[in-house]
């Protein structure tokens, strides 16, 4: 079972605490930044921490997040959306918490979802030990 902690994400400074879900040493941006060192998509990560801060400050979500319908959780269950990225996450009171980032790509957007609902109901069984 991975080791997971929770950590706020230090350049989103909101009314609503941002956090990230942190996986034996590593949060959900750093993995991002691993994963897409040497493409033109690690642009996109500021982009989609303005956006987070926009709609942790109360703002509209528009078209730049959706609800995943039919989360096993239990939870409100997030996708945020850029032309390259997804980030999954969910709504605690007062907090968003990022679980899990991956690529846009057709073929692969049921298999992010089940990924990230892999390591959130993980990190949800690691709460209860």
């Amino acid at each position: 079972m991975p080791n997971f902690e929770i950590r706020i994400v230090e350049d989103i400074e909101a009314i609503e605490l941002v956090e990230e879900l942190v996986t034996d040493g590593i949060g959900v941006f750093e993995d991002l930044e691993i994963r897409l060192s040497g493409t033109t998509f690690l642009k996109e990560i500021p982009s989609l921490k303005a956006y987070l801060q926009h709609l942790a400050n109360g703002g509209n979500a528009g078209k730049k997040m959706k609800v995943i319908k039919g989360g096993r959780s239990g939870l409100t269950e997030y996708e945020f959306i850029s032309p390259h990225i997804r980030l999954y996450g969910i709504q605690r009171p007062g907090r968003k918490i990022l679980i899990y980032g991956g690529m846009k790509k057709k073929a692969d957007s049921s298999d992010n979802i089940a990924r990230f609902q892999n390591i959130l109901q993980q990190f949800l069984n690691s709460l209860n030990r």
